[in-house]
């Protein structure tokens, strides 16, 4: 989804983290931990880009190329996921991610397209292969 990415992007260069709670290992369930690779985007969007949601409440997106960009709390409301980046002048935005029943697949639904992004949970960090 091009959209998430510049949204990811304006805020990791900003270098602006919102002053929100993020997530800690207590609130997080084992399942989610880890990397997901988005599989298939119903708008078209480059595929590969993977997620990395740490123990400690952090978000890090990294490129097909395995670079990173810094990490954003999320925090998880209701079974949902929310990485919430804060837009250098303008204020915040929030991506929110929908794990599926068997939590082997998360969605993406663009707020914009209302097309959905979807991405699979990895066994491993790829980016050390």
């Amino acid at each position: 989804m091009k959209g998430l990415v510049k949204v990811l992007v304006v805020a990791a260069l900003g270098g602006v983290v919102p002053p929100i709670v993020a997530a800690t290992g207590s609130t997080v369930p084992d399942w989610f931990h880890g990397y997901w690779q988005m599989t298939a985007d119903e708008d078209g969007g480059p595929l590969g880009e993977m997620m990395e949601f740490r123990p400690n409440g952090t978000y890090v997106w990294h490129d097909p190329n395995c670079r990173a960009l810094s990490p954003l709390p999320f925090h998880i409301y209701d079974g949902d996921i929310y990485v919430t980046n804060m837009i250098p002048g303008k204020g915040p935005v929030s991506v929110i991610f929908h794990p599926s029943a068997d939590h082997q697949r998360l969605s993406f639904t663009s707020p914009r397209t209302k097309n959905n992004a979807y991405y699979r949970h990895l066994t491993g960090n790829p980016c050390t292969k």
